[in-house]
């Protein structure tokens, strides 16, 4: 495995722990301030009355559990895959990483440095090397297993 990729990989690591950090921290604050609107007023209510604010804290608690079950999972599929060279895996890194660094799933500035990194890994000469067919390549059918 070529060495940035490597670097991807850990990339691709340190966002999963950081997904599940940040979905612990969610589901705590949503578990924590179940109605938010209960300390002001929210948009077309008065204080008491129930609207789509009162249950926000429960929404961010979904988030959070999103974040735990799901985003953090996905990520680490992609990550171990993309360990054993599948192709699949080289386009969805392509695409977490484009988001990564314009989305954010975690704290921002985080996330778009470890896109970055992983994006450099992904698109790195050797990697490219890998998952892209060269032109003399292009017409003959692949017998290699990562292309499954």
């Amino acid at each position: 495995m070529p060495r940035r990729l490597m670097i991807t990989v850990v990339c691709f690591n340190i966002s999963v722990v950081l997904s599940i950090i940040w979905g612990i921290v969610l589901f705590r604050i949503g578990l924590r301030f179940p109605d938010f609107a209960s300390f002001s007023v929210g948009p077309g209510g008065m204080a008491g009355q129930k609207n789509l604010w009162d249950t926000m804290g429960w929404g961010v608690s979904i988030v959070g559990l999103l974040h735990i079950f799901v985003l953090a999972p996905v990520i680490r599929y992609i990550a171990a895959n993309l360990s054993n060279l599948r192709y699949w895996a080289w386009l969805a890194g392509l695409i977490l990483s484009g988001l990564m660094i314009f989305n954010g799933f975690q704290t921002p500035y985080i996330a778009t440095v470890l896109g970055g990194l992983s994006l450099w890994g992904l698109l790195d000469k050797e990697t490219l090397a890998i998952f892209v067919p060269r032109n003399e390549d292009a017409g003959r059918p692949s017998t290699d297993d990562r292309y499954r």
